[in-house]
């Protein structure tokens, strides 16, 4: 998602706000005990606080519990639990409250439901006809998946979706177009399988009903991206267990009842695929596409909060790849874009063009290894790898005590034993060249200095894997290096900067920079630009845009400002001009979260020894690293200037 290797997501939240005064009730789930404990209820409700705001949050609830009396939210007055029931055959739970009403486990009462489906179908459509519209100009067909938990909401006559979607498809498309369509049916696609028992199930096995239909969707997907059919919107209860996905999926709707179970980084997987065109070709964004321009963006109708859905999305991220991935950025689409105009007088100014003429001419770098050199570190670092051997552990623990239904186990002795598993034949050399930038000769020659070879024969494969990540750390540190910068005859022009600028990222305004609002990607950034603004004696300064690009041997790196800065009484470089005269200073900044170059990532700290030579390679302005505000932008500008940064 980082690189663009996947299409970009958009949410377009549609949840209900301000709804202290409703009786909303969440039925979560039942708890159960084993020592016959009575059964109770996980129920979200809106609790009043201390303050006097309110909080809505779930807790436990068993019979007897007056709801306004635990919430101190007098819009329960009359609710109390009577009864919770669970069917000891069909597993049916619910609970039955004093004033006569039921709600049945997974279920929600106050909440209107049908204003919400028919909100998000209707900005479903939208988006599509939108989408539709631009697609087909590229020779792209557009296609929206409607996930839905409950069936017979679509399938019944009669059912609330299908009933929606009829209603809404029908005003937009005769808004939009002028006419009626001609078969609303037609431009529709679903598969809800059966069990014997008559349940709905998304098994391949038992699709067999529904064939000519799950054929065009999960088979024959070319036809369904072909213009000649009809098909545009495909409902699906979850279309995960057959492992459904489309690339030319734009819009996502969850017409969820209640949160659904399903996770969703796996409900948005099957549109974040790069589409393709009629020919089966992938199409691709520009690497200069302004942002919510994208061909590839995808759109989740959500029938939850923004904040509540991104939040999450990436929790489950991180829960799947580790804390220290990088999160996606989402956008949040009921915000719409955030407009950043020209400045024409900052633009067109001398102080302005003059930093400019100063950063805006490309360059090329080269590297040129030594290779016994890449070798002999290569092979140092792979020597010293630790594999641990395919063994059988064995450990004895004595049960000591049952404790609060719990067992407690004390820890006696363990040993291991080895496995005589045979294990699986592997082109290490060949691996290793194909996941670095080292070739098949070099890799052999690695593997014939290395010392400890009995250690790969413990476990080839996670040998190969630190290998892999050990090599490609040293080859990225000797490319910069050893990388040296060449001026081209070829710069940025003044016209790729345009009057407006649409985009989703917060802004902050601003009177001393070329545009009237900063884009900031961080708290650290919108604090330095608007530190920056505050600042006699910034002339002007910029947010580099996402074009601007160095070229670095681990990818293009993007620095983050340019200013211009105006004291008295020195001069920068050797002039004519007399003493005492104004005098400017031109920079670049870096901006990260610690000042401190120990606190960035590796590959930060590489891309930045890359753009230190770039600038150098330019010599014409001065080029600090990492400033977390403007404090430490003047502490590093005199430690490189000295005294003449801080006359007057």
């Amino acid at each position: 998602y980082n690189q663009g290797l996947v299409k970009k997501i958009e949410v377009l939240s549609i949840h209900e706000t301000n709804t202290q005064s409703n009786v909303l009730i969440d039925f979560i789930e039942i708890k159960t005990f084993k020592d016959n404990k009575a059964p109770q209820v996980k129920l979200k409700l809106n609790f009043r606080l201390v303050g006097g705001d309110f909080k809505t949050k779930p807790a436990l609830f068993k019979a007897g519990d007056d709801l306004e009396e635990k919430t101190k939210n007098p819009v329960y007055k009359g609710w109390v639990v009577d009864r919770v029931r669970k069917d000891p055959f069909s597993d049916e739970a619910s609970v039955v409250f004093a004033n006569g009403v039921q709600i049945q486990e997974g279920k929600k009462h106050g909440f209107d439901k049908k204003s919400i489906f028919r909100e998000q179908i209707k900005r479903t459509i939208q988006s599509h006809f939108k989408k539709k519209d631009r697609l087909k100009k590229e020779n792209i067909k557009c296609l929206s998946l409607f996930f839905i938990d409950r069936v017979s909401n679509y399938v019944d006559s009669g059912g609330i979706i299908k009933e929606l979607f009829k209603e809404q498809y029908n005003e937009i498309y005769k808004a939009k177009y002028g006419k009626e369509p001609l078969d609303v049916q037609e431009v529709q696609g679903s598969y809800f399988a059966q069990t014997a028992k008559g349940d709905f199930t998304d098994n391949e096995n038992s699709m067999k009903k529904n064939k000519e239909i799950f054929d065009k969707i999960l088979k024959k997907k070319e036809e369904l991206l072909s213009f000649e059919e009809p098909i545009e919107f495909i409902f699906s209860h979850s279309a995960l267990g057959v492992g459904w996905d489309n690339p030319n999926v734009f819009n996502i709707c969850t017409l969820n009842e209640s949160e659904s179970a399903i996770k969703k980084r796996q409900e948005i997987g099957r549109g974040l695929r790069i589409c393709v065109d009629q020919d089966g070709k992938r199409v691709r964004d520009e690497e200069e596409v302004n942002e919510g321009e994208e061909i590839n963006l995808l759109t989740v109708v959500a029938n939850q909060s923004y904040y509540s859905f991104a939040s999450a999305y990436q929790e489950e991220l991180q829960e799947e790849f580790g804390e220290k991935i990088k999160k996606p950025k989402l956008r949040d689409a009921n915000k719409g874009k955030n407009q950043v105009k020209l400045n024409k007088e900052k633009f067109e100014s001398d102080d302005f063009k003059k930093l400019w003429d100063k950063i805006n001419q490309k360059t090329v770098c080269a590297v040129h290894f030594r290779e016994e050199e890449i070798i002999e570190k290569c092979v140092q670092a792979l020597d010293k790898i630790k594999v641990q051997e395919n063994l059988l552990n064995v450990e004895l623990h004595k049960i000591s005590k049952f404790e609060d239904e719990e067992l407690k186990e004390d820890y006696l002795a363990s040993t291991d034993a080895k496995v005589g598993g045979a294990y699986a034949r592997v082109d290490l050399v060949g691996e290793i060249a194909k996941a670095t930038d080292l070739s098949v000769k070099t890799a052999e020659e690695i593997f014939k200095r290395l010392e400890n070879k009995r250690n790969i024969a413990k476990n080839p494969m996670v040998f190969l894997s630190e290998a892999v990540n050990k090599l490609k750390r040293i080859m990225q540190e000797e490319m910069v290096r050893v990388v040296k910068y060449e001026k081209l005859n070829d710069y940025y022009k003044l016209a790729k900067f345009k009057d407006l600028i649409e985009t989703y990222e917060k802004t902050v305004p601003v009177e001393n920079g070329v545009y009237d609002k900063v884009i900031c990607e961080s708290k650290v950034e919108e604090n330095f630009s608007l530190d920056l603004d505050d600042q006699n004696k910034v002339r002007v300064f910029l947010k580099l845009p996402q074009w601007y690009k160095i070229k670095t041997p681990i990818g293009p790196y993007n620095p983050d400002f340019a200013l211009v800065i105006e004291k008295k009484g020195f001069e920068e470089t050797p002039t004519n001009s007399p003493r005492g005269e104004n005098t400017k200073f031109y920079f670049t900044v870096e901006t990260k979260g610690s000042k401190e170059w120990k606190d960035l990532k590796e590959d930060e700290k590489l891309k930045i020894k890359c753009a230190v030579k770039h600038f150098e390679a330019l010599g014409l302005v001065h080029y600090l690293y990492p400033v977390d505000s403007l404090g430490t932008f003047d502490r590093k500008a005199f430690e490189k200037m000295g005294e003449k940064f801080f006359s007057r």
